[in-house]
């Protein structure tokens, strides 16, 4: 798992095709019995689609240079 931040998050979940990831974000606590919970953004993305969405939706550098650790 990785945290982009407070309100997301990419999480790596192993299917039968490979590794796939979703981005994942955390709703307010009061929309669901006052308790937050994280809900899927994307469905599963393949490494190439999950970098193509996080360069339109994460910009900051920080971010970023987490996410190429995270991949290499």
């Amino acid at each position: 798992m990785l945290e982009l931040g407070n309100n997301l998050k990419l999480e790596k979940r192993k299917s039968g095709d490979g590794d796939t990831w979703v981005c994942l974000e955390l709703t307010p606590a009061d929309t669901w019995k006052n308790r937050q919970h994280w809900k899927p953004l994307t469905r599963p993305l393949q490494k190439t689609e999950v970098l193509v969405w996080l360069g339109q939706h994460c910009s900051a550098t920080e971010s970023a240079d987490q996410i190429r650790r995270y991949f290499d």
